[in-house]
């Protein structure tokens, strides 16, 4: 993810953006029609530095302090979006699960998590292929999250 970021951020430089917004979605994830822009206009809208759709609330809403929230406010991991100039980027040593939870804490840092009602976005393969390795790393993530944080997401 931070290469591909960091590569967004010098094309969006030459081209003298100041903001730029760049979609992250698993293989997997399958975004509706319209997706894209009404999350990335809520986002802009609210000041946060990412967003994603789904949540039980009728109404936009963001979170702006890290730490625990119910799972149905949480950043959607399959499929978000980042301001790309606030220069959100992942924790490089968190392999598995760990990493939208950490970008959705430290987006909170940066400005908020923007979450938009509507747009479900279809998540095709979620933890279908857990293997011991995998468990293994999934293991050494949480480690890692409660080492940087003092807790874990959830």
């Amino acid at each position: 993810w931070n290469i591909a970021l960091d590569v967004i951020k010098l094309d969006a430089k030459r081209m003298g953006a100041d903001q730029w917004d760049v979609a992250i979605l698993n293989d997997d994830a399958i975004v509706p029609d319209g997706w894209f822009d009404a999350v990335s206009k809520t986002m802009r809208q609210m000041d946060g530095a990412a967003g994603c759709s789904g949540g039980l609330s009728p109404f936009s809403t963001i979170n702006t302090r890290p730490g625990p929230v119910p799972l149905h406010t949480r950043l959607f991991g399959p499929a978000f979006i980042v301001a790309g100039e606030k220069g959100l980027r992942a924790e490089e040593r968190i392999k598995w699960y760990f990493t939208d939870d950490y970008m959705d804490w430290e987006s909170r840092k940066l400005g908020g998590m923007v979450q938009v009602p509507g747009y479900p976005v279809t998540h095709l393969y979620p933890n279908q292929q857990v293997t011991p390795a995998i468990q293994e790393q999934i293991s050494k993530d949480a480690t890692l999250f409660k080492e940087i944080y003092g807790q874990l997401p959830w």
